[in-house]
């Protein structure tokens, strides 16, 4: 194929988000000179849209929230169709299931879905229709080996249709800013800081987390935790830390862009997620910042931690054990700084974002190949 291969990347929204970040990561990435790729958003626009558009990338949004109106599919088909598009990558179970079937009406050579997490909470209905859109798949993605054993054996699709492809991320490394966000946020020198990043939603497990905090182990005037997002939770969860008494100790501070800068003044990461967890892309940046891990031992988390080398894996929603884990990591520097290195090392080998964006044009390319 002479010219470039056209891709559009389709997803519901486009505010930040784990999902909405990767897909960043891949625009910003992908070879150029070989692929157009363009980002759809069905409903809604939001941060990531703008940043995307300011790094030159096309973004569309479609005004579609709904695939019970039958004439949405055809709408988009004709989208596809206008636009000669070659691959269309699915992302999300709305996208996902509007997008195979407008690209199946349109002629679309290659269509791609992308999984990002265990869906444990799937229906009957949703589990049916899975497995019928997976027939219209040339390759559904899966950002680790759990959920790809969940979209085979939970789901019941094909396991020659599935790859595992780990979420990549670009490095954030540590700044040289400190005092200026250290003073921004109320930091000082000789604080302990722990970070947790994530959408404030219950599965996500920020009340274990602030619970194990208030333990008597955790309980120092020099921890300070920091949590990065927003979401229907925040309210609780700050009356949680103000009935705790960790108030002082405990800064939200919302949603960021500057997460290496945040990062930077961290010591000690943590992913409390209660239910589930496909990878985690914040254990990721993480890492590249070479920060110890203290997350969950659930969904695909054991794969991007390693049990006492990189980090920390706890089970999921004990309040104990995960405050007597981050104790002995605020106690224990030497501990930090050992496990912070292999973190570092673990980012590098397996979960840069130019190792998953080669993988994914090479998909691409066996798409179109086998088309």
């Amino acid at each position: 194929m002479n010219q470039r291969i056209k891709v559009v990347h389709l997803i519901e929204s486009l505010d930040i988000g784990g999902i909405e970040r990767l897909i960043e990561t891949i625009a910003l990435g992908i070879d150029k000179t070989k692929y157009n790729l363009s980002v759809w958003a069905l409903s809604c626009g939001g941060r990531i849209a703008d940043r995307l558009r300011r790094a030159g990338i096309e973004v569309r949004i479609l005004g579609i929230d709904t695939y019970y109106n039958p004439g949405n599919f055809f709408k988009l088909a004709f989208m596809f169709r206008a636009d000669r598009v070659n691959i269309i990558h699915t992302h999300t179970y709305f996208s996902n299931t509007i997008g195979r079937i407008a690209a199946k009406i349109a002629g679309v050579k290659g269509i791609v879905t992308h999984v990002h997490s265990t869906y444990w909470e799937y229906s009957r209905r949703n589990l049916f229709v899975e497995r019928f859109l997976s027939r219209l798949t040339d390759v559904i993605i899966c950002c680790s080996n759990a959920v790809k054993d969940f979209v085979v054996n939970h789901e019941g699709i094909n396991e020659q249709k599935v790859v595992t492809v780990y979420n990549g991320v670009y490095k954030l490394a540590r700044q040289n800013n400190h005092t200026r966000i250290a003073e921004e946020l109320g930091i000082k020198d000789s604080d302990i800081v722990i970070i947790s990043i994530g959408s404030l939603y219950p599965n996500k497990g920020h009340d274990i987390l602030l619970k194990a905090l208030a333990r008597d182990e955790c309980r120092q005037t020099e921890v300070k935790c920091l949590i990065v997002g927003k979401g229907p939770m925040e309210a609780e969860l700050k009356h949680t830390a103000d009935n705790l008494g960790i108030k002082s100790n405990v800064i939200f501070a919302g949603l960021r862009e500057d997460i290496g800068n945040l990062l930077s003044v961290s010591d000690i990461f943590v992913l409390p997620s209660v239910e589930r967890e496909g990878l985690g892309n914040a254990i990721l940046e993480a890492t590249s910042a070479g920060l110890p891990v203290v997350a969950s031992n659930i969904g695909g988390i054991p794969e991007a931690v390693i049990d006492g080398k990189t980090g920390y894996l706890v089970k999921p929603a004990d309040i104990n054990e995960l405050a007597k884990t981050i104790a002995s990591l605020i106690s224990d520097e030497d501990t930090r700084h050992r496990l912070g290195i292999a973190s570092a090392e673990l980012y590098n080998q397996k979960f840069r974002a130019d190792i998953m964006i080669s993988k994914i044009e090479q998909i691409y390319d066996e798409v179109i190949g086998n088309a």
